[in-house]
């Protein structure tokens, strides 16, 4: 039986060129990979003559060159690759000399023929040390292959020589020079977009870390050299990255997650070679806890996740830093072996399925938009796979489908420290401070919920746990002793033991101390609640005490601070261009804050004041309607109004809220109505199922029109000519926050009605 054999047509050149890689900076990364992969320590970027007759694009490096025999069963090999097959630096000590890592950043064997997707020539130079001063020079014009599609691809010649005495100066290395370049691609602008993306390409750490060598990117445009002087003349030298933001010529450099550590929190998870799963929580420079694991990831070893909660302050410093705005500049960033997967990290990428899970809770969940940060896998890795496109991120296999559960975990961890623990929420800048007692009480909480984790093998924590826990968290108490009891003994950890000792005597030793005081305290409010009744808490009348003055005086301060504060971030806002969204959530803020201050000043009479500005649990029914009944209808500004509250027999919703939200929801539908031109308004209670109670506002007003319902919400939405577009804008958000909701409902007759939601917990 006669054996056949394929042949390889000119036009597979096409195929795995500048049809495989259609991105012109797709293209060049591949290059610098290449330099990467060859030892280098610095690679240049040179655009020449771009506006002339001879465009050219040369990148040179300083690795280790190729011989003769590398270029010849080598580089004209398509689709070999010595790194595949660890031959690449069999013959050599060099990687060992320059303290170069073992591992790779491509192995596919096609990376060369990117350079055909930037020009039609390409004249490689290069020199080994091995070759005793000989340059190697291979000249290549990838036209030749598109001639004649039935020419064998291997009879396309490629010109070769041999230089013993050159002109080049340089000891080892290789120099791609790429002329007739499509000089369309690329001017000041677009070269600006290939520094910023060339600064992602490359871990951002990756120079700043003893245990990975070197690796720097210049880039070089002689034509934009006085262009770069006049944008940076007048800018202070400290303001480096401003500096560096206009200009073309230089380092390309990326320290964004050095930016990060100071004003974020952050979480970083690694898998180490030992088998140990080791995730640190750290908010603002503070570690909160290390934990050390059994790893549960049978595909995954040498992998890390670090990532970091971009709340509204984190941002704006980011924005006046990088300048641009999170969204736009990316997000989770996949790197394996120092150097970037596409396309994970890509503005309003979700390759990894956060923001579809964040789409099922408005506060419970981190998304795209909140998080930044990366993932990295080191060594061999032979589970990930990247695909030959380049641009189609990594072949999908058991081992991805672990690192994106274990991106999942940690992301997780740092939701349910910044949502439950810190609160976070629109304005970050009210994150609980770290020494508050309701932010060490939640500490204490997650605390004792991390440590019970029968996979916890050892534990760091915030010592400050030792000083903060009161018989109010008997059981969270009770969990972190016994906890760190077990944690101890598994790690042989002497200190966790003694820690746990030292927390149990303090604990009994205030219980026993407060047991008398709380018993009084609970004999008093037996007697209070006998002599005020089970409706009292808007009917008390305060008198001027001076503690309650202290009180109001306190959070109008605390008030006209966050105004001052969302003020000068508004002005930097504005003056760096940043993203419309966070602008409108700032003035959104500021008004807020605004509508807090009145309601102190308006009603701190009628009302227990420091219930009256705190997060409360109960009935919310309640609640309402007495402020209803026994403020807003006693106020002169609601004089003319007709108001009416009702709700079934024995209605009640028992849930958590702020106080002083109530009032600002009651007002502004109530101010809304007054502009209306209403006479009567109906608070009506009724109960929707076992889940949900709704409350439906209806007024006898002008209405609102069947084209603007769906807007009223809105931030900034006003069809009076003196209205701020904030009211409703505050209800919603506040619904929201107590994971409720408002729609305002079409009515047939005159007036308007609005819905809103209240869920049970």
């Amino acid at each position: 039986m006669a054996k056949e054999h394929f042949k390889v047509s000119s036009g597979l050149k096409t195929l795995i060129g500048s049809e495989l890689i259609t991105d012109k900076n797709i293209a060049v990364f591949e290059l610098v990979k290449n330099s990467f992969d060859a030892g280098a320590t610095e690679v240049t970027i040179r655009f020449e003559d771009l506006k002339g007759g001879n465009p050219k694009i040369i990148i040179s490096d300083n690795g280790k060159g190729m011989t003769y025999l590398d270029i010849k069963d080598k580089w004209l090999f398509v689709a070999y690759s010595g790194k595949r097959d660890n031959t690449e630096d069999s013959n050599s000590d060099y990687r060992d000399k320059i303290r170069i890592s073992r591992h790779y950043a491509g192995a596919k064997g096609v990376g060369r023929f990117s350079s055909d997707r930037l020009g039609r020539k390409l004249k490689l130079i290069t020199k080994s040390q091995e070759d005793k001063g000989k340059t190697q020079v291979l000249n290549i014009d990838w036209k030749l292959f598109e001639v004649n599609q039935s020419e064998l691809f291997q009879k396309i010649p490629a010109e070769h020589e041999i230089l013993i005495d050159s002109n080049f100066n340089f000891k080892h290395g290789t120099i791609l020079e790429i002329s007739e370049v499509y000089v369309d691609d690329w001017n000041r602008e677009e070269i600006k977009r290939l520094k910023d993306k060339l600064s992602k390409l490359v871990r951002p750490d990756l120079n700043h870390s003893l245990n990975d060598r070197l690796f720097k990117i210049y880039i070089e445009v002689p034509e934009e050299e006085e262009e770069d002087f006049n944008s940076t003349k007048d800018i202070a030298d400290d303001e480096e990255w401003l500096r560096y933001r206009v200009s073309v010529n230089g380092e390309v450099k990326n320290f964004i997650f050095d930016l990060l550590n100071i004003k974020t929190t952050k979480i970083h998870s690694k898998i180490n070679d030992k088998g140990e799963l080791i995730t640190e929580l750290v908010d603002r420079e503070k570690s909160i806890y290390k934990i050390t694991e059994a790893n549960t990831y049978l595909e995954l070893k040498n992998v890390e996740v670090t990532l970091y909660f971009m709340g509204r302050s984190a941002k704006l410093n980011f924005t006046n830093k990088m300048g641009v705005d999170v969204v736009n500049y990316g997000n989770i960033f996949l790197y394996k072996n120092g150097f970037r997967i596409m396309p994970y990290g890509e503005p309003r990428d979700d390759s990894f399925g956060i923001d579809a899970r964040g789409m099922q809770g408005f506060k419970r969940y981190l998304t795209t938009r909140t998080t930044i940060g990366q993932v990295e896998i080191h060594g061999d890795a032979f589970g990930f796979k990247e695909t030959t496109s380049r641009d189609g991120g990594l072949v999908k296999t058991k081992s991805f489908d672990e690192i994106v559960l274990f991106l999942m975990d940690a992301l997780r961890r740092l939701e349910k420290y910044v949502v439950e623990v810190a609160h976070w929420g629109l304005d970050d800048e009210n994150l609980k401070e770290l020494d508050s007692d309701e932010y060490k009480r939640k500490l204490v909480e997650l605390l004792a919920n991390v440590s019970s984790d029968k996979s916890v093998l050892a534990l760091e924590y915030n010592k400050d746990v030792l000083n903060i826990v009161d018989t109010h968290e008997e059981n969270s108490a009770k969990k972190i002793i016994r906890n760190f009891k077990r944690i101890g003994a598994t790690s042989k950890n002497k200190a966790l033991i003694l820690d746990a000792d030292t927390l149990e005597k303090e604990w009994l030793s205030l219980k026993k101390d407060n047991s008398a005081q709380i018993r009084r305290a609970e004999d008093a409010i037996k007697i209070l609640e006998y002599t005020t009744g089970q409706n009292s808490f808007l009917k008390d009348s305060v008198t001027a005490d001076t503690k309650e003055l202290k009180s109001l005086l306190h959070h109008t301060e605390k008030s006209t601070y966050w105004i001052n504060k969302h003020l000068n971030n508004l002005t930097k806002g504005i003056e760096n261009g940043v993203d419309n969204a966070i602008l409108f959530d700032l003035i959104a803020s500021i008004s807020l804050e605004n509508h807090k201050i009145f309601s102190f000043t308006k009603y701190h009479k009628s009302t227990k004041f420091n219930t009256f500005v705190g997060e409360i649990k109960k009935d919310v029914v309640t609640f309402l309607n007495e402020y209803v009944i026994n403020v807003c209808k006693f106020y002169k500004e609601y004089e003319r109004l007709n108001i009416t509250v009702s709700s079934p027999q024995n209605l009640s919703l028992v849930t958590s809220f702020v106080a002083v939200e109530i009032p600002i929801i009651v007002d502004n539908l109530l101010s809304n109505a007054l502009t209306a031109k209403s006479r009567n308004v109906d608070f009506l209670w009724e109960e929707v199922n076992s889940k949900e109670v709704i409350l439906r506002v209806i007024d006898d007003g002008n209405g609102i029109g069947p084209n603007v319902i769906d807007k009223v919400f809105d931030f900034h939405f006003t069809t009076t000519r003196n209205g701020s577009g904030l009211g409703l804008y505050h209800i919603k958000k506040i619904m929201n926050d107590m994971h409720g909701n408002i729609i305002a409902t079409p009515r047939l007759t005159k007036g308007a009605e609005f819905a809103l939601t209240f869920k049970r917990p």
